[in-house]
């Protein structure tokens, strides 16, 4: 069984390094990203490719390098993680920048260790794969707002209704690297729930943690990505806890434009 909580993957990708150039407008919001999977073009990944991957009882967080993706958008691998046989992959969306989806059927496989899905939405991997940034910008703010995310799903098969998550963010540039004020919405059934992704980001290769994201709590892992044009995206991991106690995880990107 695939155990892995790679809370030393993340440190391991905090690199200092410094940015220059300033800000230019950001390209149109990709279109076709519409929810039920929407793919504009394969994913181009470089040297650079980063993926985020959250389970139920997992979190993985590193190098997307190698990648595979079938003619619908799905990836089919990442990194060291590949998934064969019957499979099924929901939520895809995507372009040259990014890939997201969610497996939920198939063989998946990491190195020497494999799991079967077998279509239950509990139990699913909810993937995102994205360049990361070569420099942050110097200064600037931009504001940023979901254009896809994967369906949030929690621990159990509660079989409630789950609506499609939303999030909507600022981020401003100095001196320090790049300062991010905003929020995640999920609502499953009757309940919903406001993630924070209040944070810091210091250099182009780091990612900013709130909340009990490291520790199977609620909380959120966001970085920053090329969107193919000197104003970045935003990647986010998230998990949200209902006021009942239950937690639901997904990820999602952001497009941002500056302010």
């Amino acid at each position: 069984m695939i155990k892995h909580i790679l809370f030393l993957s993340v440190l391991s990708l905090l690199q200092a390094c410094g940015g220059d150039g300033d800000p230019e407008p950001a390209a149109p919001a990709a279109k076709g990203l519409a929810p039920g999977g929407a793919v504009s073009a394969k994913f181009v990944a470089n040297e650079n490719a980063r993926t985020i991957l959250l389970a139920k009882g997992e979190q993985s967080m590193g190098s997307a390098v190698p990648t595979e993706q079938a003619d619908n958008g799905a990836m089919v691998r990442i990194g060291t993680r590949a998934l064969t046989g019957a499979q099924q992959t929901l939520d895809i969306a995507g372009d040259a920048h990014f890939a997201l989806g969610r497996w939920v059927k198939g063989t998946l496989t990491h190195e020497k260790d494999s799991v079967t899905l077998q279509g239950k939405d509990y139990e699913s991997y909810h993937y995102i794969v994205y360049n990361r940034l070569a420099a942050l910008p110097l200064e600037g703010q931009l504001q940023c707002k979901s254009v896809a995310a994967t369906t949030p799903t929690g621990a159990s098969d509660s079989r409630q209704k789950v609506d499609s998550p939303s999030g909507a963010a600022n981020v401003t540039f100095d001196a320090n690297g790049a300062a991010i004020e905003g929020t995640m919405q999920v609502r499953a059934g009757s309940q919903s729930a406001s993630v924070s992704l209040a944070t810091k980001i210091q250099n182009p290769a780091s990612m900013g943690v709130t909340g009990h994201m490291f520790a199977n709590g609620p909380g959120a892992v966001v970085t920053l990505a090329n969107q193919g044009d000197a104003v970045p995206g935003l990647i986010v991991g998230y998990r949200a806890q209902l006021p009942g106690g239950d937690l639901y995880l997904g990820v999602a990107r952001f497009v941002c434009s500056r302010k």
